[in-house]
Order: structure tokens, then sequence, then C-alpha cells
């Protein structure tokens, strides 16, 4: 049983090697990486191993990519992306999992996977989340504990425990609570972002497998600084591209309302990204917070023996002040050059 995973990616180098080192050390059989910013230095690390793919799918790569030109929210992308990956892998199954998500107990998951009938062209997967304990500073960006979303969107428990800022959490959880899948490779329908996209309303129901157990990490956001520049990335003047998920939407509109007001913005982060004890020991009683199941670091150092990588906050956070300012003078180039192109053609 064969399976790869692919994603588009943003994202500083460090958070990508341990993307690939973590999968790979899994099991996985190849990584596909759709870079929307080039990475020059990931690319040389990974330029020998043949279990990885980075493709060039920025604003100048998109026309040959796709035939058309780069635009829409980052959803429609993905699901663009997936329909060209779809014809790329030789796999039985297939991850769509962000850089920031990580695929757990594979064996399980793959073996659920194995005994489903040639009409289930997706196995949907549980989903935890990383939390921090406030006042204790975390090893590196992938330590922390997890907590699993509650059964209900209004379960009593969330707004006993977290008070008025339940409402920037779903299901007790700040991201999504609906789980990630694999998908066979060899399916009608195209890969989406929790599920398969349906073809018309209800019609991918009966190709979905539920595995009962969770199957994906979400560190969402892996310190502070790179939780506000993903929710401010996700912002169009106050409103994302999620409507469904109000406590989502409200997070991003409580961004948009303090402005560069950094004092508002750290303490939006620090109540929906962190717990007190007393909360984490509430949690525990309700059965929802649990240890941490990724050895990042591990993975790092089987996958890159002669590779130091510094997972630290502050390294990640320095790494994501240059990945910024990459990502803004690659998007500064792409507008000159267009700009140059209309004057170039109106002068023809």
């Amino acid at each position: 049983m064969k399976w790869d995973l692919f994603c588009t990616a943003s994202e500083p180098t460090p958070t990508l090697l341990a993307y690939i080192a973590h999968h790979l050390q899994q099991g996985a059989n190849h990584i596909w990486m759709f870079m929307e910013t080039p990475d020059p230095d990931l690319a040389e690390i990974v330029a020998d191993l043949d279990r990885v793919t980075l493709i060039p799918a920025g604003r100048t790569d998109w026309p040959e990519l796709h035939g058309r030109e780069f635009g829409g929210p980052l959803t429609s992308r993905q699901i663009a992306n997936g329909r060209i990956v779809k014809h790329l892998s030789q796999a039985d199954w297939i991850g769509h999992l962000d850089v920031d998500e990580f695929a757990v107990h594979i064996p399980s998951v793959m073996s659920f996977a194995a005994k489903q009938p040639d009409h289930i062209y997706c196995v949907h997967m549980h989903n935890a989340e990383r939390v921090e304990l406030r006042g204790i500073r975390p090893k590196h960006i992938y330590s922390g504990w997890l907590r699993t979303p509650f059964i209900n969107v209004e379960h009593p428990a969330v707004q006993a425990i977290h008070g008025e800022w339940s409402g920037f959490l779903r299901r007790g959880v700040a991201g999504y609570a609906i789980g990630k899948c694999f998908f066979r490779v060899k399916s009608d329908f195209d890969y989406g972002i929790h599920s398969l996209q349906n073809k018309e309303p209800g019609s991918a129901k009966p190709h979905i497998a539920n595995y009962q157990a969770v199957g994906v990490v979400h560190f969402d956001g892996f310190t502070a600084k790179h939780w506000l520049d993903k929710m401010t990335r996700k912002s169009d003047k106050g409103r994302t591209n999620h409507p469904a998920v109000p406590e989502r939407q409200n997070q991003v509109r409580q961004l948009w309302e303090v402005g560069d007001d950094q004092k508002k913005r750290r303490e939006l982060f620090r109540r929906v990204k962190t717990l007190s004890l007393w909360q984490m020991l509430r949690l525990r009683r309700w059965r929802r917070v649990h240890r941490m199941v990724c050895d990042v670091p591990a993975a790092l150092k089987a996958q890159f023996p002669d590779l130091t990588v510094d997972l630290s906050p502050e390294a990640i956070d320095k790494a994501l002040a240059a990945h910024i300012q990459l990502r803004a003078k690659t998007e500064a180039e792409f507008e000159a050059a267009k700009r140059q192109k209309v004057l170039t053609e109106a002068a023809e």
C-alpha cells in the first residue's frame, strides 16, 4: 500500500524540511510540494531525494502549470494543484496536508484504507491541534500538547473553560474541527481541502469512509508571529474565505480591528492558542488534551543526519522574517514585470 502527500507551500525553509523529514520517516512514497515562493536552499537540500518533488507554482509559473493566470483564494489554488498531482502520483492513496499538518498513526490509517471497497475514494481522519501550556517556554516549535475538538459545536464545556474567548474557538480548537483526508489516487472526484469535491450536492458522501480516530496533527501556526502572519494573510479587510466557520472569522476580524496594536494581537494568540494550567486540567477531565505524538527533531536527525535545523521559536521567527521579505520581493518583481509587459505592448 503506497501513499503520497501533496501541499501548496509558502513557508520558512526549516518548517518545509520538518514536514518532509517527518513524512518520509513515516513511510511516504512521494511528497509533492507546489512552491508558491521559490526556496533555493530547500531545492539544494532535497535535490538528491527521489521521493520529493518541488513544483514551481508561483505567479509566474501558473500559466504553464495550469493554463491560466495565478489568482483566487488559496483553497482554489490547492484544489487546482490537486488535479495536477492526481496525474503524477503512482501511489494508491494520497493525502492533502498543509505544511503545518502532520500525518500520524499511519500504519493504522493505511490498514483501514486497504480494507475499503473500490467505490470508497476518501478516508476521512479526525484531527488534533497542538496547544501550548501558558507560561512554559516551548522546547521547539513542534513540542506542546494536543487538544481534540468536542463532539458538537455548542458543547457547554467550551464556554465554561474558555469564557469570553470561546467565540474564537470552533468546538474548542482554534483551527478546523472537521479533520483531513487521504484520497484514493484513482478517483472520479477532485481532491478537496477536507473531503472530496462534490460534483453535485451530496454526490461524494457515499464514497467516504470515516477512520474513527486521530490521523492528523494540526500545528496551526508554529510561533505567535507565524500564526499572526498566517491569520493576516487569510484576511481580506477582516473577512476570510471560510464563511461557514464563524470562529475563524472572529479571529481574523479581531486582528483586522485591532490593527497594529501588538499587545492586543498577542493577547488573542495567548487566549486561543495557549492554555492555563486550570484549563489544561479541565480539558484533561473531558479527555480533550493528549500527549504529543510527533517527534520531529528525531525525524529530522534520521532523514538529514548531516544537517542542523534549529527549531527554536526564535530561529523560526528569524526564518519567517526572511521568508516574508522573499515573498514580498517575489511579488514585487512579478508586478513590475507585468507593468513592463503592458507598457511594451502599448508601445507596439
